[in-house]
């Protein structure tokens, strides 16, 4: 929505909007019954504005006490007693914590008032009367503490000094902690330049007399003055000095006629060519706290404000129920496509399941032979498939017997018979048995060493034990391929690549001996067929 900002001197009520050139006037009502009912007129015309008043009135008080320091409701119910001890008089009051002190301490109270209440009591009248959206009313004075503040220059005595209107000039005089004066001065616009100068430091010097009275500053301490001045009163610097005597030497006189460059350091637009369209820029670009205006002079500002929050809501409400329902359908596509996958396996199922039942009604009940050789290839090749793990765990428990035997390697294959049938002297291979399904053998190669070599008979005797409890297993033929003792004309003996890998020993040294035990399967496995 956009603002429109009304102007309140000594004079008359203007109406500003912000355009790219600047603060662009329009309307002028003159104070009077005939300017009331002009502005009753045009703001019976004006549509989708919100507004706020701007004063530059002399009628405004401006003073600072200290109370102690509080905080929450009584601190703003001892900010209300001094407002109506100081300006019972007027609604248009402000209280401001301005330097706040620790806990024990003392705070400073900035007290200020329009004391005149007739110009503001019409207006306002007349906004609320055409239910206008009304944001604030705002003072030059203290709205200039908002630029200051803003500008942080933390000059120690500074005196700013402005003109909005022709024949009057605004003096606010800041410290760090903030604005601690400010007058409204005076004079007829009608005087030649020279006549101005001449009154414009008539004004410095009474106000430096003021604030050493006050003790504000001392009577020898520099006053630095920045005077927001257009171009020909800028040109009369050296007049203002002049008349300014042997004061002149203890004041810092500055002039600022570029305003671009001032509202580049507030962050407002470029179009602002005077001090007046800084102000305007000021109300219309940033969102400032209200200084005078009455709660119920306000309350279609927050009506507008409550109605904008539910319009947010209802648009965020609106768009997580999109989300919601969005989320809601891909679950519900999600979950439709898991129950046509469900009812397609489902119907593969079934499918399969009739399938069956047909093969089952096709075979012929005098057919028995053909069941029993199905159970006979499932008993052959199915449930008495050769399994590493019960075959080593069975070689684990009659290796416990021989503690001063450690086993190096177990090679360990299925499906393969032994690959060589002659052991060395004084090996006694069990009798050939009849071979069964020759893919379920089971074929092992033990590698080991004995405990004491040299004592090469104990060592011969326990490997003839193992030997012995390896040939009690059922189906089993026994091959050995080295003992602890190489009896034979070779200096060493060499398994082939795939029976013994010997880089794979823990020291790299031969082993003391090698069996290869071969487990056939057998020659017929029990079936049970109910015919």
């Amino acid at each position: 929505m956009k603002k429109i900002v009304l102007f309140l001197n000594q004079d008359a009520l203007s109406a500003y909007r912000w355009s790219t050139t600047g603060a662009l006037p329009l309307a002028f009502f003159p104070h009077g019954e005939e300017g009331r009912a002009d502005f009753r007129d045009w703001l019976s015309r004006q549509t989708d504005y919100s507004y706020c008043i701007l004063t530059d009135l002399v009628e405004e008080d401006l003073q600072h006490e200290s109370v102690p320091h509080l905080t929450g409701r009584d601190q703003k119910v001892l900010c209300e007693r001094k407002l109506n001890q100081l300006f019972r008089t007027t609604p248009y009051r402000r209280a401001k914590v301005q330097i706040k002190g620790k806990r024990g301490g003392q705070d400073v109270l900035q007290l200020s008032a329009l004391t005149s209440r007739e110009l503001l009591d019409q207006i306002l009248a007349e906004l609320m009367a055409a239910k206008a959206i009304m944001f604030g009313v705002y003072s030059v004075a203290l709205l200039t503490q908002e630029i200051m503040a803003r500008l942080k220059l933390n000059t120690p005595h500074l005196l700013m000094m402005s003109c909005n209107s022709p024949g009057q000039l605004r003096q606010s005089y800041f410290t760090p902690e903030g604005l601690r004066f400010s007058r409204l001065a005076t004079f007829h616009a009608q005087h030649d330049m020279p006549t101005q100068a001449e009154l414009i430091a008539a004004e410095i010097i009474r106000a430096r007399q003021y604030l050493s009275t006050l003790r504000l500053m001392g009577r020898e301490e520099p006053l630095t003055i920045l005077a927001l001045f257009d171009t020909t009163l800028a040109e009369q610097r050296h007049e203002i000095l002049r008349a300014m005597g042997e004061d002149a030497g203890l004041v810092d006189f500055s002039i600022q006629t570029d305003m671009a460059d001032l509202a580049n350091r507030l962050k407002l637009p470029s179009g602002c060519q005077s001090w007046h369209d800084v102000l305007v820029a000021m109300l219309v670009k940033f969102s400032l706290p209200n200084h005078y205006a009455p709660a119920e002079a306000m309350k279609y500002h927050s009506l507008h404000i409550l109605g904008r929050g539910l319009a947010c809501s209802s648009v965020f409400v609106l768009i997580l129920a999109a989300i919601l329902a969005g989320h809601s359908y891909s679950e519900g596509v999600e979950v439709q496509e898991k129950i046509s996958l469900g009812d397609k396996k489902q119907q593969q199922a079934l499918q399969q399941q009739r399938q069956f039942a047909t093969l089952l009604h096709q075979a012929a009940a005098s057919e028995p032979d053909k069941l029993q050789v199905s159970a006979q290839f499932y008993q052959q090749h199915l449930a008495a498939a050769p399994q590493v793990e019960p075959t080593l765990r069975r070689l684990s428990h009659v290796l416990q017997g021989f503690p001063s035997l450690s086993i190096d390697e177990i090679h360990w294959q299925a499906g393969a018979a032994s690959q060589d049938e002659t052991g060395s002297p004084g090996d006694a291979a069990s009798p050939s048995a009849e071979v069964g399904t020759p893919w379920l053998a089971q074929r092992l190669v033990i590698a080991g060493r004995v405990q004491d070599r040299q004592a090469y008979r104990a060592a011969l005797a326990e490997v003839n034990k193992l030997i012995a409890a390896l040939k009690a297993w059922p189906q089993a033929q026994l091959v050995v391929k080295q003992w602890p003792i190489d009896i034979r004309s070779e200096s060493a003996i060499k398994l082939p690549s795939q029976q013994v890998n010997h880089n794979s020993s823990a020291n790299n040294q031969q082993p003391d001996f090698v069996i290869e035990l071969v487990l056939l399967a057998p020659a017929s496995l029990p079936v049970e067929v109910t015919p």
